[in-house]
């Protein structure tokens, strides 16, 4: 669990330089049933997440945003999640600032051992 929430972290970082820095993550299905993953995830980036209630569709619903914005039907992702997220509601779930210390501990640790395997090969 641990690793994943590390590489998911570093996925939001990545997403985040393009696009600038989630107020919140919104996340669904999956994982995301299980009553510790929110949590876990909201520690390891150090952002809220929020769990839809009833989401089947979440992957959908992303994709619709991206292209709404590159098309430019909506402004920002801002706006395409006010109009894809209407009538919808959400779990919020706050990071542990202790945790997520040392869920970036752990992570720059794991990204230093990655660094060193992809430079011996």
């Amino acid at each position: 669990p641990t690793r994943r929430s590390s590489d998911l972290a570093n996925h939001v970082e990545l997403l985040e330089r393009e696009g600038g820095k989630a107020a919140a993550i919104c996340i669904g299905g999956g994982l995301t049933n299980q009553p510790i993953f929110p949590q876990m995830l909201a520690d390891a980036t150090g952002r809220q997440t929020l769990r839809e209630h009833n989401e089947a569709e979440g992957t959908s619903r992303g994709a619709w945003m991206s292209a709404a914005v590159t098309l430019g039907i909506v402004r920002d992702f801002e706006e395409a999640f006010s109009v894809a997220a209407s009538g919808s509601s959400y779990d919020p779930c706050d990071p542990n600032a202790e945790c997520h210390a040392r869920y970036q501990e752990m992570r720059e640790h794991m990204n230093e051992l990655y660094e060193r395997e992809q430079g011996a090969c």
